[in-house]
């Protein structure tokens, strides 16, 4: 099956197309690397509480 081009995201183990950004917008992940190797990983994600 030949992907679209896009953003995916898995959900309960299966991958999704992201049509259009959620309401509360998406995290944001950073990782370092070490030698080739990832060595940490932090994750940050914003939530509007007000619309």
């Amino acid at each position: 099956m030949k992907k679209e081009d896009g953003v995916y995201t898995r959900i309960n183990g299966e991958e999704k197309l992201i049509t259009k950004p959620p309401e509360n917008g998406f995290g944001k992940t950073t990782i370092t690397w070490s030698h080739g190797k990832p060595t940490t990983a932090e994750s940050v994600q914003t939530i509007k509480l007000n619309k």
